[in-house]
C-alpha cells in the first residue's frame, strides 16, 4: 500500500515540475543571452532540450494516468493542424516552427499534465519552490544591470511573463518573505518588462485582498498612494543606470491603458477569424 502511495505521490510531483519548470528556464535563458552573450537561436535550443525530457517524462505519465484524455485531445489537435495546413498554406512556416516545436510538446501537455494532478495543492507547493529558485535568477539578472553588465536594450516581455507565475506563486503563500520578495519581483517587471505581467499581479493581489484579507486595504491604499509618489524618483533612479522603463513611462504620462496599436490588430483579424473559425 504505501509503494503505491509512493508511487502515486511521485507521478503528482513530476507532473507539477514539468509544468512549472518554464519560469526558471525563461530567466535562464535571459542570462544566457544578455550576461554571457550567447546567441538566442542556442539557448532557445537549450531550453527546449531542458523543457523536454521533463515533459516527455510527464506525458507517460500523464498517459499512464489518463489514457483518454490524451488520445482525445491529441486527436482533435492534430486534426485542427491538419485542417489549417491543408487549407491555409500561407500559415505552414507558423504551423511547423510554434505549433510542432512548442503547442504540441510543451503547451498542451501542460495543460493536461495539470488535469491529471490528483490534487491541485501538488501543483502550488511545486511551483512556490520553483519560484525561489526564478526569483534568485532574476535577482541575479537585476544585479548585473546594476553592475552595468548588461545594456539596456528595451522592455522585455519574456522576462516579465516568465514572474507573474513565481510572483503569484510567492504572494499566495502569504509568509512574510515571499510576500516581499513577489513585490520585489514585482519592482524588476516596472523597471525591466510589461505592464501587462504587472498589471495582472496586481489585479490579483487587489481580489485576494478585497476577498480574503479585507484588514489589509487600508494598508494597500496607502502603499499604493506611496508608490505612486515615488514614480518620477524611482524613474530617475533607473534612468541613471541607463534603464528607461517603459511601463513607468506611461504611468507617468497617464497612458497605462494604451493598447500600442492592439486594437487595430483586432479589427484587422476579427473577420478572416469569423469566416474560418477553426
Amino acid at each position: 500500500m504505501s509503494q503505491i502511495k509512493i508511487k502515486t505521490s511521485f507521478i503528482d510531483y513530476w507532473l507539477a515540475f514539468a509544468v512549472s519548470i518554464q519560469s526558471p528556464l525563461i530567466i535562464l535563458q535571459q542570462i544566457l543571452v544578455d550576461i554571457l552573450g550567447m546567441e538566442i537561436e542556442s539557448t532557445t535550443k537549450y531550453r527546449v532540450i531542458l523543457t523536454a525530457f521533463p515533459m516527455l517524462v510527464a506525458i507517460i505519465l500523464g498517459f499512464y494516468r489518463n489514457k483518454r484524455l490524451f488520445l482525445i485531445t491529441y486527436s482533435f489537435s492534430f486534426i485542427i493542424l491538419l485542417y489549417n495546413f491543408c487549407l491555409f498554406p500561407q500559415n505552414n512556416e507558423y504551423i511547423i516552427s510554434e505549433a510542432i516545436r512548442f503547442t504540441l510538446p510543451v503547451v498542451i501537455p501542460s495543460c493536461l499534465c495539470l488535469i491529471c494532478l490528483r490534487d491541485i495543492c501538488f501543483f502550488e507547493k511545486v511551483l512556490y519552490y520553483i519560484s525561489w529558485l526564478t526569483f534568485c535568477l532574476a535577482i541575479f539578472y537585476a544585479l548585473n544591470f546594476l553592475l552595468g553588465k548588461i545594456s539596456f536594450l528595451g522592455y522585455n516581455m519574456s522576462f516579465s511573463y516568465g514572474l507573474l507565475l513565481p510572483m503569484v506563486s510567492l504572494y499566495s503563500r502569504r509568509k512574510r518573505f515571499s510576500v516581499l520578495a513577489s513585490f520585489v519581483l514585482l519592482i524588476l517587471v516596472l523597471a525591466l518588462g510589461s505592464r501587462g505581467a504587472a498589471v495582472a499581479f496586481i489585479f490579483y493581489v487587489i481580489l485576494d485582498i478585497i476577498l480574503f484579507n479585507k484588514k489589509y486595504i487600508p494598508l494597500f491604499v496607502l502603499v499604493l498612494l506611496a508608490f505612486i509618489l515615488i514614480i518620477p524618483l524611482f524613474f530617475s533612479l533607473l534612468e541613471e543606470y541607463g534603464i528607461s522603463s517603459r511601463t513607468l513611462m506611461l504611468l507617468l504620462n497617464g497612458e497605462i491603458s494604451q493598447d500600442s496599436g492592439r486594437s487595430d490588430i483586432h479589427e484587422m483579424v476579427i473577420n478572416p477569424l469569423m469566416k474560418n473559425p477553426v
